[in-house]
């Protein structure tokens, strides 16, 4: 679901400038009961609050610019869904963010019969994924999903299904989906970085790799490895290497890059094997290896 903002003219993203009053819709996306908006300095009350399905607010400020952009929800540690949505840059340079708070219809409980069928269709699913048939997988893991939408194992399950099948962009949804339910939730950070590096995306896959890294994700420690090697980051790529050889998981592959990283060169045909392919050749590619 994404948030929409709007200034009397279309457009997902706008900005005005102060003193003058500033009147501003919010419209949410089919599935959201409400939104609460504020605006509050760090040290002081809030200067704008919203709150509603209809939702008009003015600001009076005494000088800045005030920039909206459109955003994705994440839930909390406390199950509430927040987005920071934008930020208000005051003319002496201090900015405050923008944030909103998203109520969603509470989903149905699923039964016990629902869980135990969505269980049993997960763990089918991972056998077919570990035997190579991602493609067989993925209906399985979809079926899971609708049984029992808030669980983010089943969603994690559907991400790897659609990534190691070559669809990056449903596996990149469901993984999402799998973090906004844990946001915290290792494999499916690890998913998220290793779909980037697949694209060559190397800074967003970096900043999931590491966030999976932080999660004890030892299966992210190959990604790092990897993204660093093809940086030419030999110091780093080392480390990560390292890690994997100590933690007795080094394949034939692994053993290569930290040989590599530690004599500071990359062969052209590790290179070949490591580097994901330019995106005219990506069809089908996800990566050297995805495990969750």
């Amino acid at each position: 679901a994404r948030i929409a903002f709007g200034a009397g003219s279309p457009g997902n993203g706008w900005s005005c400038g102060f003193p003058d009053a500033c009147r501003f819709t919010a419209t949410l996306d089919k599935g959201f009961q409400g939104l609460k908006c504020r605006v509050q300095p760090k040290n002081g009350k809030p200067v704008l609050t919203m709150d509603g399905n209809r939702n008009i607010g003015e600001l009076k400020l005494s000088g800045g610019k005030l920039v909206f952009s459109a955003g994705d929800p994440v839930r909390d540690e406390h199950g509430v869904w927040r987005a920071t949505i934008g930020e208000w840059t005051s003319d002496s340079g201090g900015t405050v963010p923008i944030l909103v708070s998203l109520m969603l219809p509470m989903p149905a409980e699923a039964t016990p019969a629902d869980r135990k069928t969505a269980a049993r269709l997960s763990q089918e699913g991972w056998q077919l994924w570990q035997a190579g048939k991602p493609a067989e997988a993925r209906p399985l893991f979809n079926e899971a999903v609708k049984l029992t939408p808030g669980d983010p194992n089943a969603w994690n399950g559907l991400g790897w299904a659609c990534f190691n099948s070559g669809d990056t962009t449903e596996g990149e949804k469901a993984f999402r989906k799998t973090i906004t339910l844990e946001p915290k939730h290792p494999a499916a950070l690890n998913g998220l970085g290793q779909i980037h590096l697949s694209r060559r995306d190397y800074p967003q896959a970096e900043g999931f790799l590491l966030k999976a890294a932080d999660q004890n994700a030892t299966a992210a420690w190959f990604g790092l490895a990897r993204l660093y090697l093809i940086e030419g980051k030999f110091d780093e790529a080392a480390m990560w290497a390292r890690k994997i050889t100590e933690a007795g998981q080094a394949d034939e592959v692994a053993k290569k890059m930290l040989e590599a990283a530690e004599k500071n060169e990359l062969p052209d045909g590790l290179r070949r094997m490591i580097e994901p392919p330019p995106a005219a050749a990506r069809a089908g590619v996800t990566s050297v290896r995805p495990p969750p």
